[in-house]
């Protein structure tokens, strides 16, 4: 069930994305790369995604205490959590650098990428 739900999910996103919604995180992961965004979007973008999955960590403390006594809940806590610690923040940061990137840059990338 939980598959389906994500399999849904996941391309109810990709369909936003490729609409050109605020959920591209590719397009922002391609501003990273590119030399015509300020050095200081970019860290501010960075800053902003290890601030948001600092908050989601402080907000699902109390489920991963419950999961951690669970007989996997371990193994599959410290997954979770290096997951959430080394890729999610390039995630947000990737959506969040799409807005502050300069916006002819963006319709620029993203004519190129169509």
């Amino acid at each position: 069930m939980s598959r389906i739900i994500a399999n849904r999910a996941g391309r109810a996103v990709a369909a936003h994305a490729h609409r050109q919604g605020w959920l591209d995180y590719r397009l922002g992961l391609s501003l990273f790369r590119d030399r015509r965004v300020s050095t200081g979007a970019k860290f501010v973008a960075g800053l902003l995604g290890v601030g948001v999955v600092a908050a989601l960590a402080a907000l699902e403390f109390p489920l991963e205490a419950v999961l951690a006594f669970l007989p996997f809940g371990l193994g599959l806590d410290l997954l979770v959590d290096g997951l959430e610690v080394f890729i999610l923040p390039f995630v947000f940061a990737g959506i969040l650098l799409t807005h502050f990137a300069p916006k002819n840059l963006v319709n620029s990338l993203r004519a190129v990428r169509i």
